[in-house]
Parts: C-alpha cells; sequence; structure tokens
C-alpha cells in the first residue's frame, strides 16, 4: 500500500538532501480520483497524473520564458492552468504558488516574479518526484 493510500489528508515526502523541498501532495485529491474509477477500466489516477507529468512540463517552460521577456499575459494564462492543473493532482503547494504567480501576472506586477519562479521550480522538482513514484507503483497506466 502506498502513503498516499495509507494518508487520508497530505502527504509530506521527507527532503532527500540539503536544499531539496518536499512536496505538499493532497491524498484526498486521489482518493477523489479514485472514487471515479470504474470496474475494468484503465486507471483513473495513473492516467491523470500521467498527463500532468508530460503537460506540466511545457507550463514550467513557458513560464520561464514568458517571465523572462516580462510577458505578465503569458504568466497570467500559464499560471493559472498549472495552478489548477496542480490541484486536480493533489499539488496543493505548487498550486498556490502558481496562485500567488498568476495574481502577479494579473496585476501586470511580474518584475519579482523570478524569486517566486524558483519555489515553483523547486516545489515542481518534488510533486515530479512523488507524481513518478506513485506512477511506478502501477507500471501499466
Amino acid at each position: 500500500m502506498s502513503t498516499a493510500q495509507q494518508t487520508p489528508s497530505d502527504h509530506h515526502p521527507e527532503p532527500e538532501g540539503k536544499g531539496s523541498v518536499a512536496a505538499t501532495i493532497s491524498t484526498q485529491a486521489w482518493e477523489t480520483i479514485r472514487a471515479l474509477q470504474r470496474p475494468g477500466q484503465p486507471d483513473l489516477l495513473g492516467k491523470i497524473l500521467g498527463m500532468f507529468v508530460k503537460q506540466s512540463q511545457e507550463m514550467v517552460e513557458t513560464l520561464r520564458c514568458a517571465i523572462e521577456q516580462h510577458d505578465a499575459q503569458t504568466v497570467f494564462r500559464t499560471a493559472h492552468t498549472l495552478k489548477s492543473s496542480s490541484a486536480n493532482v493533489g499539488a496543493v503547494g505548487l498550486a498556490e504558488h502558481c496562485k500567488t504567480l498568476e495574481a502577479m501576472g494579473r496585476q501586470n506586477h511580474i518584475g519579482n516574479a523570478e524569486g517566486l519562479f524558483a519555489k515553483i521550480e523547486a516545489e515542481y522538482a518534488a510533486v515530479l518526484t512523488v507524481l513518478n513514484a506513485e506512477l511506478k507503483k502501477n507500471p501499466g497506466v
């Protein structure tokens, strides 16, 4: 049984080394997805986690470029999308950072976004570690 299945609230993996970040994952989001699973159908949670892993990488890169180019509108739109996607897979810490960045983009105040983006990158890397570990537990996904 995975850690995500054992804990009904949140999962906070131990940091692996100096400077690493522990991802905040709401296993309640995973349980909600599991409740939608139909018998005999492919693993819905695995499918959703896998899609997030694939699609989110492009969103993070788009954010990086938009911040470098001071493109507040793209920061706003992309942060909004990544926030929603992150929340859907239970990555609540990442979603919160994206919510803050989304507000900065909406207000056209992204001059100090680099520091927040560094937090997003660190949290994102930690989230990927947790999600990829969960995906490895279900190799048929």
